[in-house]
C-alpha cells in the first residue's frame, strides 16, 4: 500500500500544475481528462485498490477520492471561470450560449 499512498501526493500536485498551466479551454479539458477523466491516472489509481490489501483500500480510496475532490474545486474555482469570460470577451474563445446565459448578471 505504501508505494501506492506515494504515489497520489506527487500525482495531485503534477495535474494542479497542469491544470493551472491550461491556457485555454481546451487545454483545461485536455488536462481535466489525462488526471480524472474516464481513462485518466485517479482512476487508473482507484483501478488499482483491488490489488491492495482489504484493509487498506478504504484509507487509499479516500486520499484519491480527496485528491480528486481538491482538483475538481480548482476546476471550478471563480477564477478559472473569471479568465475564461475574459478570454471569451477578449474574441480569443467563445463560450457556449448556456455558460453565457448562467454567468450572466441576474435581472433586478
Amino acid at each position: 500500500m505504501a508505494l501506492l499512498l506515494n504515489e497520489i501526493e506527487p500525482l495531485k500536485q503534477s495535474a494542479m500544475a497542469d491544470l493551472n498551466a491550461a491556457s485555454d479551454l481546451p487545454a483545461l479539458e485536455q488536462a481535466k481528462g489525462n488526471w480524472i477523466g474516464a481513462h485518466g491516472k485517479f482512476t487508473a489509481l482507484m483501478k488499482q485498490l483491488g490489488s491492495l490489501p482489504k484493509e487498506d483500500r478504504p484509507a487509499a480510496g479516500k486520499l484519491i477520492n480527496q485528491a480528486k475532490v481538491e482538483l475538481e474545486s480548482v476546476l471550478a474555482s471563480p477564477p478559472r471561470r473569471t479568465r475564461t469570460q475574459s478570454r471569451a470577451a477578449e474574441g480569443t474563445q467563445r463560450l457556449h450560449p448556456a455558460c453565457r446565459f448562467f454567468d450572466a448578471p441576474a435581472a433586478s
